[in-house]
């Protein structure tokens, strides 16, 4: 299942019909996963001050009809109010946070190519405005706006990156039209010159800066940031620091990819391709609690458990903890031998491996 908020919002079993209300409820619980709301928060979604005398029982209603729709175990109920209990990856917006954050990981660690996967990973996601059914209620406006300016966030840094990699005639196009619809945003501004420099338009680059502080002086009565001036003068006095065949890294001969080697839990960026198996094996274990891997030796079953299911447990706070039983199991599971995994923290080597 994955519930898609990042645009007209769905939720992709294959199966699922939601209601006009369902829906309103269901975005209001998924704006805020894993927090309590209150009947009265979630009737606020639906009516914002103009409660109707039944409105506790359409809520009760709507909560019922979810639980029907996304599973028994997805919304807990407590006496104060509801919460939806989704895996990270399992929500749009979610999944969208923590690609962002990894591709400025990467980007931070000089890796821009893979920096711009991955954050090309995270556009792919939007497809319109998100949360667009709770426009009536406050919180889900406030979310909303913060979900807009990570985007802007994400399309910055995807033009940084593709400079990064030496891609600038990739970013003049897109860099023109960030600064059309967001001629305040000072940082588009200098993705924009920068990009111009690179291709040879050093005239076009200098000009672009002195639009950049017109703009910001007529619009907002402020002076640039000093990374608008530090820019202009580098590309004043041609730094060789700017040019696009500097900004490459050094090839590497070393693969960042594993291969048909074994996956483990840190791992988990570099793991692909076995999305479906995660999501299988994940509902496997919402629905029964234990879940069994099997097949045949070196068809990547560790792999799964680990950079796969054990991966996305991480990612939603659970602790999680790795360990290879060796020939005596049940004596194994009673203690923390050599290769658990504590939570926040890498595998304890030295443990036998399946």
């Amino acid at each position: 299942m994955r519930i898609a908020l990042l645009g007209s919002l769905q939720v992709n079993d294959g199966q699922t019909t939601l209601g006009p209300r369902d829906r309103v409820i269901l975005q209001a619980l998924a704006s805020r996963p894993g927090t309590e709301l209150s009947p009265e928060t979630l009737a606020e979604a639906l009516w914002a001050e103009h409660l109707p005398e039944t409105w506790l029982k359409v809520v009760q209603g709507c909560i019922v009809r979810l639980g029907k729709a996304l599973g028994p175990d997805s919304i807990q109920t407590s006496p104060s109010g509801y919460r939806l209990v989704v895996h990270q990856d399992e929500v749009d917006h979610l999944h969208f946070e923590h690609l962002l954050a990894r591709a400025r990981e990467l980007l931070a660690n000089g890796e821009p190519e893979r920096a711009l996967y991955v954050i090309g990973q995270a556009l792919e996601l939007w497809r319109g405005e998100p949360l667009v059914e709770l426009v009536d209620w406050a919180p889900g406006r406030v979310e909303s706006e913060r979900l807009v300016e990570l985007w802007r966030d994400a399309e910055d840094l995807h033009a940084e990156a593709s400079l990064r990699a030496g891609r600038y005639q990739d970013v003049l196009g897109d860099a023109l039209r960030m600064v059309a619809e967001q001629p305040t945003r000072e940082r588009r501004w200098g993705l924009l010159a920068l990009a111009q420099y690179q291709a040879g338009r050093q005239g076009d680059a200098l000009q672009t800066l002195h639009r950049a502080k017109t703009t910001l002086v007529n619009e907002l009565g402020l002076d640039p940031g000093p990374e608008v001036s530090e820019l202009e003068q580098a590309i004043l006095r041609q730094d060789p620091s700017l040019a696009a065949q500097t900004v490459l890294p050094p090839t590497s001969t070393q693969c960042p990819y594993l291969g048909l080697v074994g996956y483990d839990v840190d791992d988990a960026p570099a793991f692909f391709g076995r999305q479906t198996d995660i999501s299988a094996c994940l509902r496997r274990l919402d629905e029964d609690g234990v879940l069994a891997v099997l097949g045949p030796s070196g068809c990547g079953k560790s792999s799964l458990a680990r950079a796969g299911v054990a991966a996305a447990l991480e990612r939603d706070g659970r602790r999680v903890r790795v360990f290879s039983p060796g020939h005596h199991p049940t004596d194994t599971g009673r203690h923390e031998p050599p290769g658990h995994r504590r939570a926040g923290g890498r595998p304890v080597r030295g443990g036998p491996r399946p």
